[in-house]
């Protein structure tokens, strides 16, 4: 069996462009990046966006860090930021901020350096990509309390808990009202906007009494104490309100992974009714029910709300499962009342190598011969035992210059192990990582997957993250040809019409060139990037479009 899927870790769901220069025989890595605000934020000015990320020094002297704020491949002026204290030798993680303090500026990159004691000598850096604007008014750090997607009862209350910061003595309010194809949803019932203090949190509320209703944003609005508005911006969600409701629905494990036939596969989600009724589980591939599929029993749940846990299983075959319906019908099982698909990644067969670790986590810049740990589970029915290998792969083949550490010889049944990767010469990109199973003589190949990973060895590269599963509103194809010279073609698909922004970015994320700037059609578009002027190279082209980013990498030969 040969399967590819994404690697069921959320460091940071952006793209990042990176550039590294490192010192001859240093061992130092900038790891596990993660901003403390995901998506497109709304600051005041003056307020702190944080960046966490694990480090390895090796001077002995020690180095410090800088974090800069970036618009359009510039650092933004002026900005404030943590400072660094010389961090000694060794392996650690750092918690620091940037921020811009007055006019009005929008930070498409985060610059993050590793550098000497006395500030001279750069040993590590990387331009990271954020959605951050800083105004003299803002709101930011919005917390829903149904994540996406989410079908709510009528009645039942979507509450966003946030942070507000404003230059307005006399207070300001703050509403949220609904939107679906951009137009404003009617028949809602909010909670009011009475005057709040010039900064602090707050939370507003919505719901609807009744109807079929689907939102895909969500607008917000400031206004001065006498309804003279200070701002306005959308953020997506997916959410539905029906007569019953299923909503936060979470899967374990948490996919996408391999799991062993009749292992059991389980959703765990709030459910609302006001009547009794049945709940089942239901694993789908490609459109119908997954062969070989077999499900907890719905059980006779009474009228109210509370939390529930269903799981399904597949008893036989080799297959994916990449939706998983949750089916609620009334307790005599007669009536549909509510069904929901959730998008899901998981494959059933007889091994698996799975619950995958990375250390240090990606993404990272790492010298060459710093290596990637990771360990595993296997779950394996072959007699004799299994080996179990990884190999670093790049645009789709073997890393050159690698090393990988062997395999022992794994028992039948269920266990754990470990193994390591690293790259020892040459500017390399680990876009993924090779898991394979065989039999204990290497004869057969017994599983295979690919994790999407963010690793990158030598003096420039580029990062792109392994996203959960996006939403189908807003597709970024890649570009084709890839490599090419001197045009491709980038393709840009929309469930609906959108303003799209589509820029092109040296790795040393300077602005090349904008190939879409204004509201395209629902349906896909075929963008042409001419490049006869350019330099051969790595590039990145990044897709905003109604809030979200998508990143893409493609390459220049001339």
């Amino acid at each position: 069996m040969r399967t590819r899927g994404n690697a069921a870790r959320r460091a940071i769901v952006v793209a990042a462009l990176a550039l590294m220069i490192p010192a001859l025989g240093r061992a130092d890595y900038i790891a596990n990046i993660q901003l403390m605000y995901d998506g497109p934020q709304h600051f005041p000015h003056g307020e702190r966006a944080y960046v966490n990320f694990d480090y390895h020094i090796t001077a002995p002297e020690g180095a410090r860090f800088q974090v800069l704020p970036y618009a359009d491949g510039s650092p933004v002026f002026p900005y404030s930021w943590s400072g660094c204290p010389v961090i000694p030798a060794g392996t650690g993680s750092l918690c620091t901020w940037c921020s811009v303090p007055e006019g009005d500026a929008a930070v498409d990159q985060y610059y993050i350096a590793m550098v000497s004691t006395d500030w001279l000598t750069t040993y590590l850096e990387i331009l990271l990509p954020v959605n951050y604007f800083f105004e003299e008014n803002g709101i930011f750090d919005i917390q829903m309390s149904h994540r996406s997607p989410s079908w709510l009862a009528h009645g039942e209350q979507l509450i966003m808990d946030f942070q507000y910061g404003s230059d307005q003595l006399a207070g300001v309010r703050i509403e949220a009202r609904p939107f679906h194809q951009g137009a404003m949803c009617s028949g809602y019932i909010t909670s009011g906007s009475p005057v709040l203090p010039a900064s602090g949190s707050a939370s507003c509320s919505l719901t609807y009494p009744g109807g079929d209703i689907d939102l895909d944003q969500i607008r917000f609005r400031m206004y001065t104490a006498d309804w003279v508005q200070l701002m306005e911006f959308f953020i997506p969600v997916d959410l539905h309100w029906r007569p019953y409701g299923i909503s936060n629905i979470t899967f374990d494990p948490s996919g996408p992974e391999g799991l062993i036939l009749w292992e059991h596969l389980t959703a765990t989600f709030d459910y609302h009714s006001d009547d009794p009724c049945r709940i089942w589980a239901h694993p789908y591939t490609d459109g119908g029910l997954t062969p070989g599929w077999a499900t907890q029993d719905g059980g006779a749940i009474p009228a109210g709300a509370g939390i529930l846990n269903r799981y399904c299983t597949v008893t036989s075959g080799d297959t994916w499962i990449d939706e998983i319906h949750l089916v609620m019908r009334r307790v005599d099982s007669s009536d549909l009342m509510l069904e929901v698909a959730v998008p899901a990644r998981f494959h059933y067969g007889e091994h698996a190598v799975r619950t995958i670790q990375f250390d240090p986590p990606d993404p990272a810049i790492l010298t060459h011969d710093e290596r990637v740990e990771t360990t595993f589970d296997y779950s394996t029915t072959e007699p004799g035992g299994v080996r179990v290998f990884n190999l670093p792969f790049s645009d789709g083949s073997p890393c050159p210059a690698y090393a990988v550490s062997g395999s022992p010889l794994y028992p039948t049944g269920e266990g754990s192990g470990d193994n390591d990767f690293r790259i020892t010469s040459g500017e390399e990109y680990v876009d993924q990582l090779r898991y394979h199973m065989t039999d204990a003589y290497q004869t057969e190949t017994l599983y295979e997957i690919f994790l999407d990973t963010r690793y990158w060895y030598g003096s420039s590269g580029a990062f792109t993250a392994a996203p959960e599963t996006p939403p189908a509103a807003v597709v970024l194809g890649p570009n084709y040809p890839n490599p090419f010279n001197p045009t491709t073609t980038i393709p840009v698909t929309l469930a609906e019409a959108r303003h799209v922004t589509l820029r092109v970015f040296d790795l040393r994320g300077r602005l090349v060139d904008t190939l879409a700037d204004g509201i395209l059609a629902a349906g896909t578009h075929a963008l042409p990037f001419r490049a006869a002027a350019l330099p051969s190279g790595v590039y990145l082209y990044t897709l905003d479009a109604g809030g979200e980013r998508r990143t893409g990498r493609m390459v220049l030969l001339k």
